[in-house]
């Protein structure tokens, strides 16, 4: 179809192999960028593990990169303590703010501090992206204290935050240093401060050790499969996603075994058909509904298994949620949603089953944890916390205080299952780092081969292998770095023109992108007058990120217009604007920053501009009428416009009771009015529902 946005004299049509009637067939090329990433790789599966190798600290250089330095400690209780770390050894407590993440917190349980740090140190970062800030920002997070005393480590999982502030505006610059005591912290801080590639750092026995992947060699081929006959297993979210896909493995790989999944919700109708499968194939599968963010709950369903079934076996951990949206634009309330399904619930499973004799307990990470993810800072967080909890309960197992292997696996995203990813994302994946959406039955065979090797940590992936391993090993590719100049010496031009050349090539591009006529686009008329969505900002970036080093990705949501963005850019990234734009020796005059606003910077007339104007700015003209070229819409019980004329034609009735995916009546409805409102609960449980309604898009409109 047609696309809904305007456009210019251009064809559509499907790509296809056309056989003319003399001569050789021509065909078109078809497939997705997931396919052409690999033209020039090697298709395939591997294993990463992580890995911590040594690297000394460069050589002290004079002055400092960074506008702004904050130092975030953890693992420190007292004032005076914290003081003294601060201070203790180096200048980098005089240039530096100082706070102290676990202040305002009486908690003694890790997790809840974990909890409260998170959040505190989300709060600082969001403030520093707010502030748009003109130069490099360095956040330190200090955990201190040594790794056997309460699970100190588990602060380290703050780096998932730190590592998608950084790919989000990369003038945030996030490291987490883990340290064993106050001595010399201040020369640990300023001997880090000259490595910002390195985002993750632990000092132990005097060494600087740096934190990475390496590949798995020897994996299994054949893996022992992970299940028992009659075996007894716990999976949460197991309504969905992974969790139901991994029930399904168990109910066809052995005989007779118990299934207790769980979820907040009922499950769809979907979803029942295949637990009655299960069962039809020897299967005793119970749904039960727990949050595993509610402590009693998680006891409660524990101790219901035990008495139930006199055992459990072993507890996949895959529920979770996302609200993804940027750090600029992300609330208090959205990240804790997403945090503590991981955090909490991870912990409570594990105090709830401290006694049971389990063969292992797996948590289903992601491998945002491990590198970040733009628009899913509190996803990161929360699964780089499983992801040091693994380690954490390995400890705990050596100590004889838990059963069974620890393992937190750091999932790709999957063709089917798992959290959603759309096109526009799965394709950028490839083309940024090499990885593809998993198959299934290869996400299966991942599984048996983690549990078979007991590594507390692992990442599978799939996809171009010289792509991945440049990715996350840091090998060379054979095409040659990308490294960028950003403009030669001695090329200086006026502020004024700069900006005005990059408005002129970011009209250039936005035309490409949206298909809108150039002349059409008006350097003050508002991006969402335009019709862009999240598909368009995406490819925005894309193509900006071949000229720009290290640009944000929030800038369509922080500049409305082109001309917002084009005096940004023109600003900020004077050499590669003017290499953007093609500006030589022949524009070279004395260059000061100008230091006026935004609006100031075009008052008069441009004689040399590309999208010429008849002197009067858009926002002034008459306004043209408007051709309707396209229209859409969804409502309930009608998916699409036809659908919906349908249901007009023939009077149907498209109100209906609360749907349970939505909300469980159970404690929302009672029939009496008054009843109802003395009770703070709903007299009416009725209402027009669409569906699909998770599928809406939130970063379009900026909000959460």
């Amino acid at each position: 179809s047609l696309p809904t946005y305007p456009f210019a004299g251009d064809r559509y049509w499907i790509d296809a192999t056309w056989q003319a009637e003399e001569g050789p067939a021509i065909e078109y090329r078809t497939g997705t960028a997931a396919d052409e990433a690999f033209q020039d790789g090697i298709k395939g599966n591997m294993m990463l593990k992580p890995r911590w190798r040594e690297k000394a600290p460069g050589a002290a250089v004079s002055g400092t990169p960074y506008t702004k330095q904050v130092v975030a400690l953890c693992g420190v209780r007292r004032a005076e303590t914290v003081k003294t770390m601060f201070t203790s050894g180096g200048s980098a407590g005089g240039n530096a703010d100082m706070i102290n993440l676990e202040s305002g917190t009486k908690a003694r349980a890790i997790h809840k501090r974990f909890r409260h740090c998170a959040l505190k140190l989300f709060d600082l970062v969001r403030t520093a992206v707010q502030s748009k800030p003109k130069g490099k920002v360095l956040i330190q997070v200090v955990v201190a204290g040594d790794e056997d005393q309460n699970g100190q480590w588990l602060f380290s999982g703050l780096s998932g935050l730190l590592k998608t502030a950084h790919l989000e505006n990369p003038a945030i610059i996030g490291q987490v240093i883990e340290v064993e005591g106050a001595k010399n912290l201040g020369e640990r801080l300023a001997e880090n401060s000259r490595h910002p590639e390195d985002g993750h750092i632990r000092y132990r026995d005097g060494k600087r050790l740096v934190a990475g992947f390496e590949e798995i060699e020897d994996v299994p081929e054949t893996p022992a499969t992970a299940w028992k006959d009659g075996g007894v297993y716990l999976i949460t979210g197991g309504a969905g996603g992974l969790g139901l896909i991994f029930a399904e493995d168990i109910a066809e790989r052995v005989k007779t075994p118990v299934l207790v999944l769980t979820g907040r919700s009922i499950p769809k109708a979907g979803t029942e058909a295949r637990l009655e499968a299960m069962r039809t194939a020897g299967a005793r599968v119970e749904y039960r509904q727990s949050d595993v963010t509610c402590k009693a709950d998680v006891e409660k369903l524990i101790r219901g298994i035990t008495a139930d079934f006199g055992g459990l076996n072993g507890i996949v951990h895959s529920a979770g949620v996302i609200r993804d949206n940027f750090i600029l634009h992300k609330t208090h309330e959205a990240f804790d949603t997403v945090l503590t399904p991981k955090v909490m619930g991870t912990t409570w499973l594990d105090e709830a089953s401290k006694d049971l004799k389990l063969d292992f307990f797996v948590m289903f990470s992601s491998g945002v944890g491990a590198v970040g993810n733009a628009g899913q800072a509190d996803y990161a967080t929360a699964n780089a916390y499983m992801d040091a909890y693994a380690l954490y309960r390995r400890r705990l197992v050596s100590d004889g205080k838990r059963h069974g292997n620890s393992i937190s696996i750091n999932w790709a995203p999957w063709k089917a299952g798992g959290m959603p990813v759309d096109a526009v994302a799965e394709e950028m994946m490839a083309r940024g780092t090499g990885i593809v959406a998993m198959e299934t039955q290869t996400g299966i065979r991942a599984f048996h081969r983690a549990l078979d090797l007991a590594i507390p940590r692992l990442m599978p992936v799939s996809g171009d292998l010289t792509a991945i391993r440049h990715h996350l090993l840091g090998q060379k590719e054979g095409t040659g770095s990308r490294d960028r100049t950003i403009g030669q010496a001695g090329r200086k031009v006026v502020f004024e023109q700069l900006a005005e050349r990059t408005e002129q090539m970011l009209t250039r591009l936005f035309a490409g992108i949206t298909k809108v006529r150039m002349a059409d686009i008006g350097p003050e008329e508002p991006f969402e007058s335009f019709g862009i969505d999240s598909f368009m900002i995406s490819r925005l970036n894309e193509r900006l990120e071949e000229t720009f080093t290290e640009i944000p990705k929030t800038l369509f949501y922080e500049y409305r217009t082109i001309r917002e963005l084009a005096a940004y850019l023109a600003s900020e990234y004077p050499g590669q604007c003017m290499d953007w734009g093609g500006l030589g020796e022949d524009h070279a005059v004395p260059h000061q920053r100008s230091a006026r606003k935004t609006s100031a910077l075009h008052s008069g007339p441009r004689a040399t501009s590309m999208v010429r104007y008849d002197g009067v700015e858009p926002s002034e003209k008459a306004r043209e009428p408007i051709a309707v070229i396209g229209i859409s819409g969804r409502y309930p019980l009608a998916d699409t416009l036809p659908a919906y004329w349908e249901n007009l034609r023939s009077g149907r009735d498209c109100i209906r009771e609360i749907p349970p995916e939505r909300w469980p009546l159970d404690g929302f409805f009672h029939p009496d009015p008054d009843t109802a409102v003395a009770h703070g609960k709903s007299y009416c449980k009725w209402g027009g529902f669409m569906d699909g309604f998770a599928d809406f898009d939130p970063l379009f409109f900026n909000i959460s």
